[in-house]
């Protein structure tokens, strides 16, 4: 199970991931958590009732793109939700880099489509938790695929009769 970098644990009182484990990266910083946050939100009454994200999932659950789309039109609940999660990224990134000080790091998955809304919020966090960043030689990337990579990845795998 090594390479499991999402269940970095950041916040143990924290919101559970699809596993079970409490306040880890994956719990806060996917496009699941952000999708499962404004679903917690949206049944407790907490969005304001003039937020575009409302208006959106009129007719189904929210997702993380109906957050992108919300925030790119100004609704500022989806955009603290965006900067929140860059925030938490920023913190685990931070971890990683201070451990094993990579030269490069490719991110994958449902944040990736929304760099925009979240990447200043990042680099923001690393800069208050990764030791000597931004000076160390750190890339950090969104990958090619976006959130594309392990659906191409399988089909290759299928393709080259390993499945």
């Amino acid at each position: 199970m090594a390479g499991e970098l999402g269940h970095i644990l950041l916040d143990p009182a924290g919101p559970t991931c699809g596993l079970g484990h409490a306040g880890c990266l994956e719990a806060l910083a996917s496009g699941s958590a952000l999708a499962r946050r404004a679903r917690e939100a949206m049944a407790a009454g907490a969005i304001p009732a003039d937020s575009v994200l409302l208006a959106l999932a009129t007719d189904r659950p929210p997702a993380a793109s109906m957050l992108a789309a919300a925030a790119l039109q100004g609704d500022t609940w989806a955009l603290a939700a965006w900067q929140d999660a860059g925030q938490a990224l920023g913190r685990g990134l931070a971890s990683i880099i201070n451990t094993l000080d990579p030269e490069r790091i490719v991110l994958g998955g449902g944040l990736t489509a929304a760099w925009d809304l979240w990447a200043g919020a990042m680099h923001e966090a690393l800069a208050e938790n990764a030791v000597t960043w931004p000076d160390r030689a750190c890339d950090i990337v969104p990958a090619d695929l976006g959130d594309d990579g392990g659906l191409v990845g399988a089909a290759l795998w299928v393709a080259d009769g390993r499945a």
